[in-house]
């Protein structure tokens, strides 16, 4: 599974797989929006939330045009981690993942 981050102009911060790409589009599969907080040490925090907030429609390939896209890149393993997790448990409250916690699940 490659799991990407997307920038978008939209202003959106997204993680997604990547399931194929051509010249002018982007398919990707259960994707997660950011949220950043700062918490009260003023240390920032990310939450990922359903981009899409229909779950049938999250399970879907989605059609991202590379018109959309600011910038696009491969997660690291800690957090390909976190959001493998997530689309494995299909979670659809918010789950937190901050620059403190340890990505490390068990199931």
């Amino acid at each position: 599974m490659e799991v990407f981050y997307f920038k978008l102009y939209s202003g959106d911060d997204i993680i997604a797989e990547l399931v194929d790409e051509d010249k002018s589009f982007v398919y990707i599969a259960q994707p997660f929006r950011f949220i950043y907080t700062e918490n009260s040490r003023g240390r920032l925090s990310a939450s990922l939330t359903q981009w899409i907030p229909i779950d049938g429609v999250m399970v879907k390939t989605i059609t991202l045009s590379k018109d959309d896209i600011v910038i696009g890149s491969v997660v690291d393993s800690t957090v390909k981690e976190h959001y493998t997790y997530l689309v494995g448990e299909r979670v659809v409250v918010t789950s937190k993942l901050d620059d403190t916690s340890e990505s490390k699940h068990k199931k």
